[in-house]
Order: C-alpha cells, then structure tokens, then sequence
C-alpha cells in the first residue's frame, strides 16, 4: 500500500496506476474466469 494516492495525470485511471495488484487481481479473476466457461463447456 504505497503513498501514491492521486497522480499529476488526472484523465489516466487512478485506481490501477496506484494498485499494481488490482490489475493482477482482475486478471487472475478473469483467467479463473475464463476457465470455468471452458470447464463448463468441455464438460471436463
């Protein structure tokens, strides 16, 4: 949890430039995702 709360770039997203893991969360989320739609449908 750094002290990076607002940045000078307002119009960027601030939520993923001050939580690198946010970013790492979504996309373990939609891998986890992703997986279960395949399982689902492979029937495996």
């Amino acid at each position: 949890m750094g002290g990076r709360v607002h940045l000078h770039v307002r119009g960027q997203r601030p939520d993923i430039e001050c939580r690198p893991e946010a970013l790492t969360l979504a996309l373990l989320m939609a891998s986890v995702a992703v997986g279960a739609v395949a399982w689902r449908v492979w029937g495996k």
